[in-house]
């Protein structure tokens, strides 16, 4: 660590010297007091360095910060510190530029090389730590904010969304409860932003709206509770990346989401005799046992009951022009390799042949090849036995539906990186 403190110090005299000629002064910004709570943790959005609080570090000296991360035992992700204040030095504005370029690539990269020590998430301590540390840095005039990047979610500690789900939190009895036992208060906090509240990760379900609203009241109570005014919360809507982390070692639970179960039913001819219009109203699984591989290919054991399975989609879709599907495939397992995405996307083109055997038309079937982490059906855990043979399936939605939506932008995002 001494050496790599000394080697910044000279590039950061380097900087300075090399651009000594220069004479315009460089504005800078008054300092506040901010503490970071980011989810640098296991299937969680990758941390959006260019959010302005962030961004705006390296010109604001004499600000003090610090980065929490809301692992299960709470930390600071490097020592809080404070930004140098060279405003009475004399640089010039190329100076003072290439000075903040290097204090921002530091704390840029103090971030984005952490490693959680501890899987699960605790948002309760984690809420605590960064709420206690700015009351203890604080100085009069300067403002105090609360910066929050993560999804909220949260799998131990006073709040614990494994054993009570989203969908079944009373937002304001649960945060009073969980406001009476953390003690800590929020009365000298000036400011809270929340980035990414809801946008949860590839592993985890996702959130239907109603679930996501709970969980804003569930936290704007709580700071409100503490002292708050609700008037200085803000969430904003800040796109999450398309790539999440992945820490085997600090993996995180992912919790139950209502009507993720229920949203997929098992293809049969009844589905087909409802009305055109609802057929699809619902993703459609071809399960293992419908179809039935030879096992390690995307070849079936029994072609003719395999066609006979999937003959109510093709009758439905050759009546239905108008009508039009997306479909994938998944195979078991806990990771996503290389040949299990491959073996997924072959047995996902073999469904695909038969509907066009049966008279469908290619521009009425999409095929899509994902990972697991991007199936919002995929069942963790189950390894590769009996029991992961709900994972060995292929899904087909409306190429309208949300899902369908969804598994393409995810396709596409994956296709392009």
């Amino acid at each position: 660590m001494k050496t790599k403190n000394a080697i910044i110090s000279v590039i950061f005299m380097f900087l300075i010297l090399t651009c000594a000629g220069c004479s315009k002064k460089q504005e800078v910004t008054e300092p506040v007091n901010i503490a970071f709570v980011l989810g640098v943790l296991d299937d969680e959005t990758l941390v959006n360095t260019d959010i302005d609080e962030f961004a705006a570090l390296p010109s604001e000296p004499g600000t003090t910060y610090a980065f929490v991360s809301p692992e299960s035992t709470p930390t600071t992700i490097c020592d809080p510190g404070m930004i140098p204040d060279l405003t009475d030095r004399g640089y010039t504005s190329t100076m003072m530029d290439r000075v903040q370029a290097g204090i921002r690539a530091d704390l840029t990269e103090k971030v984005s090389s952490y490693v959680p020590a501890t899987g699960e998430i605790d948002m309760a301590r984690a809420l605590a730590m960064a709420v206690r540390t700015l009351n203890s840095n604080k100085v009069n005039g300067r403002e105090n904010i609360l910066v929050i990047y993560c999804s909220g979610k949260s799998t131990s500690g006073l709040i614990n969304m494994l054993e009570t789900p989203v969908f079944q939190i009373d937002a304001e009895a649960s945060a009073l409860a969980v406001a009476d036992k953390l003690n800590v208060s929020m009365d000298g906090v000036d400011k809270v932003v929340w980035y990414c509240l809801g946008d949860f990760g590839k592993k985890q379900p996702k959130i239907n709206d109603a679930e996501k609203k709970t969980i804003r009241d569930f936290y704007t109570r709580l700071f409100v509770t503490l002292g708050m005014d609700p008037q200085n919360i803000e969430f904003k809507d800040d796109l999450p990346s398309a790539d999440c982390y992945s820490f085997a070692d600090a993996a995180v639970s992912k919790m139950a989401v209502e009507g993720v179960s229920s949203d997929l039913v098992v293809l049969n001819e009844e589905i087909f005799e409802e009305e055109a219009e609802s057929a699809f109203a619902k993703p459609i699984v071809i399960t293992e046992g419908q179809v039935n591989y030879i096992p390690d290919t995307s070849d079936f054991l029994d072609p003719a009951a395999a066609a006979k399975a999937i003959q109510p989609i093709a009758e439905y879709l050759v009546a239905h022009k108008d009508r039009s599907i997306v479909l994938y495939s998944t195979c078991a397992g806990d990771t996503d390799s290389d040949y299990s995405q491959r073996l997924a996307a072959q047995r996902s083109s073999r469904i695909a042949e038969i509907l066009y055997e049966a008279g469908v038309e290619h521009e009425h079937v999409t095929v899509v090849a994902i990972e697991n982490t991007q199936d919002p059906y995929y069942e963790w855990g189950l390894g590769t036995g009996e029991a992961a043979s709900v994972n060995r399936k292929t899904v087909i939605a409306d190429i309208n539906s949300e899902l369908a939506r969804q598994i393409m932008d995810s396709a596409r995002a994956e296709k392009e990186d």
